[in-house]
């Protein structure tokens, strides 16, 4: 397992930012929201914005707990994936 605290909201973007992008739910992508990422207790907690809101919910929040087992899984790193709001375009 990585010392999650070592790495800069820089770096735990760039190792969770592929497991993001390979996820849709329907026409729904998701993105990190960089700017918002931070240490809170030992984890990284990084905000996820949808491209809209899904309905239903629950395939969405799913999605964001199968993420966050894979990045803990194969990255080793300490990671909550949040909802954040969706993107303005």
């Amino acid at each position: 397992m990585i010392i999650s605290e070592t790495l800069s909201p820089q770096e735990v973007a760039m190792r969770v930012r592929p497991y993001i992008i390979d996820k849709h739910i329907g026409d729904i992508a998701l993105r990190i929201d960089d700017a918002r990422i931070h240490l809170r207790n030992g984890y990284w907690n990084i905000p996820v914005r949808p491209s809209r809101w899904p309905n239903p919910l629950f395939p969405y929040y799913e999605t964001l707990a199968e993420i966050e087992d894979e990045v803990q899984e194969r990255e080793g790193l300490k990671v909550t994936i949040a909802s954040g709001e969706p993107m303005v375009e």
